[in-house]
């Protein structure tokens, strides 16, 4: 008869020894962490790990300069004239500044949490899948959709790619941040925006693009999974 010890880690689909070794290095990183200042620590995350918040810093810059707005964001009708970069830059500018800090408050969130779970190839191609994933989303299963910008379509597929990257180091954490997201994106499908999110960006929520930024990195990320399940950082 066999017995097993208290201490055994959970079902979790990474071997034994690696799912220890990949704990043991959070652990060490944790401790050297402690030591290090945090000035120090936000610099060296920065360069480590620097997709998201170069993201966000475009984001910051399009959106403070005044007039840029309507040349920048998604609109349907200068896309069919050929604006194609309006894919791209519609998802960096703001409706105003309270737009802009509640994205850049919850772009910041995500990084702190999953920022290092991806590296920095891994998570441009996230946001390169979304950004298209989105559009085409926009494009062609919203027609009447005139326009459209902001961050929000682009921090729900990085929100799923960070969960489904947590899955192989602790599928209970992965099963609570998908469940939160599978949850926020149902409430808005069902009754439209959360309570409150319209009044306090400022104008209102294209909660399609949340749906489509989501969806569209699922197989990417599950497929990116992999490195976490060498326990690479």
């Amino acid at each position: 008869m066999h017995t097993v010890s208290k201490s055994r880690p959970p079902a979790n689909p990474l071997p034994a020894g690696a799912w220890l070794a990949a704990r043991r290095r959070d652990t060490d990183n944790a401790r050297v962490n402690q030591d290090i200042p945090f000035v120090l620590r936000l610099r060296r995350d920065l360069a480590r790990h620097w997709v998201l918040p170069t993201v966000g810093g475009l984001a910051l810059v399009l959106s403070s300069v005044p007039g840029l707005r309507p040349l920048l964001r998604y609109q349907r009708d200068a896309l069919a004239q050929g604006e194609w970069w309006r894919l791209l830059t519609g998802h960096l500018v703001h409706l105003g500044p309270a737009h802009l800090a509640w994205d850049l408050a919850a772009l910041v969130l995500i990084w702190r949490l999953f920022g290092d779970r991806l590296d920095n190839g891994r998570w441009l191609l996230v946001t390169l899948t979304a950004m298209v994933g989105i559009d085409a989303g926009l494009w062609w299963l919203d027609p009447r959709l005139r326009w459209y910008l902001g961050l929000s379509g682009l921090l729900h597929g990085w929100f799923a790619a960070g969960g489904l990257a947590e899955w192989p180091r602790d599928r209970r954490y992965a099963l609570v941040v998908l469940g939160l997201l599978a949850a926020k994106l149902g409430w808005e499908a069902l009754a439209g925006p959360l309570p409150g999110t319209a009044a306090a960006i400022g104008g209102a929520v294209v909660t399609q693009a949340h749906l489509y930024g989501a969806l569209s990195v699922l197989p990417l990320a599950w497929w990116l999974r992999a490195p976490a399940l060498r326990g690479e950082r």
